[in-house]
């Protein structure tokens, strides 16, 4: 699992990669992983109509 988080678009990017080496369970996030926004920006991006 990695987790980034990018202060100017004040979004989180995840990537994450499961498996199961007997069961044949797996899971894998996309190459670019996942963006997860934040559904209340900081007040900062509200203002300049930059948020998400």
């Amino acid at each position: 699992m990695d987790i980034g988080y990018d202060r100017d678009t004040a979004c989180f990017t995840l990537k994450l990669e499961v498996g199961w080496k007997d069961g044949g369970v797996s899971a894998k996030t996309p190459e670019d992983g996942v963006v997860i926004r934040c559904l209340n920006p900081p007040e900062e991006l509200e203002e300049e109509g930059g948020g998400p």
